[in-house]
């Protein structure tokens, strides 16, 4: 999966939009094959906030992306050019033919990615496991341990006698898929009353106490939907007065697989970018 830094250049080349159309300075900063990319246009997508690595590789990706989708025979109509012509601002200083192949360009990008999306598809077996790891919540106790050894001690102070000289902590409760993800897979094993075995999780170790589980309630349910909403959509969910259970479930389905489609996009684009760039011939100045 694409780290941090990856995933951010990957938002960057897909929203970054059409090049600006570039007169000044004419200085090559980068050969992609057959086609360059010149001081002037580097800077002026730099102007956009990115820094010089970011601008210079976002470009050298639309070129790679542009020449693919060509070479696989995606191709845009002159209707749908000169339709996204006539959308543009009045007073754009520069010519039709460079200004008509940029947006045409866009269009092919655009259908490259799109066919791209479409070819991800989602299990409903994968959509419904993710979906029922919201419908119950848990509250449990826990306890936290700089070494095994101690962990272990406690965890035999707890089977025999269920009290511990060592901390315990509360956890109110959440779904599972909330916590993480070593914290969810041992709740989904563990009845009410049980206590886990020390697993480890980030240099520590720990023990869990299933302290009780419920259906979650609505209002914990429409949470989840409104803060999956933000982050596939984009914005804050329109209030309803009214909703069913059905309905708030049905739709965090919908934004759970989205959520999945879109993880898996940014997997298999940078696998795709990355075999683009390999095989390119790139240089780049100093």
């Amino acid at each position: 999966m694409p780290d941090l830094h990856q995933r951010k250049m990957i938002k960057i080349l897909l929203f970054l939009g059409l090049f600006s159309i570039a007169y000044g300075d004419d200085r090559i900063v980068a050969w992609i094959d057959d086609e360059i990319i010149t001081k002037k246009e580097l800077e002026d997508i730099q102007k956009k906030g990115l820094d010089k690595n970011e601008a210079l590789y976002a470009m050298i990706d639309q070129i790679l992306l542009t020449k693919e989708a060509k070479r696989i025979g995606i191709s845009i109509s002159e209707g749908i050019v000169e339709e996204r012509m006539r959308e543009l601002p009045k007073g754009v200083q520069t010519d039709e033919i460079s200004l008509k192949k940029k947006i045409s360009d866009e269009f092919l990008r655009m259908r490259l990615l799109n066919i791209m999306r479409k070819r991800i598809g989602i299990e409903e077996e994968e959509i419904l496991s993710n979906l029922n790891g919201y419908k119950e919540e848990v509250r449990i106790d826990f306890l936290a341990f700089e070494n095994e050894e101690d962990a272990n001690k406690s965890f035999l102070e707890l089977t025999k006698d269920r009290v511990t000289t060592y901390r315990i902590q509360n956890l109110d409760f959440l779904c599972p898929l909330e916590m993480k993800k070593e914290f969810f897979d041992v709740c989904l094993q563990l009845e009410e009353g049980r206590i886990s075995h020390p697993f480890p999780m980030d240099d520590k170790f720990y023990i869990i106490i299933m302290k009780e589980k419920r259906d979650t309630p609505n209002y914990h349910l429409k949470k989840i939907r409104d803060e999956f909403f933000i982050e596939v959509m984009g914005r804050v969910k329109p209030r309803k007065d009214k909703e069913t259970r059905e309905e708030i479930l049905l739709e965090l389905a919908s934004l759970i697989e989205e959520k999945i489609k879109e993880e898996r996009f940014e997997e298999t684009f940078f696998s795709f970018i990355s075999k683009l760039r390999k095989n390119a011939y790139i240089v780049m100045e100093e």
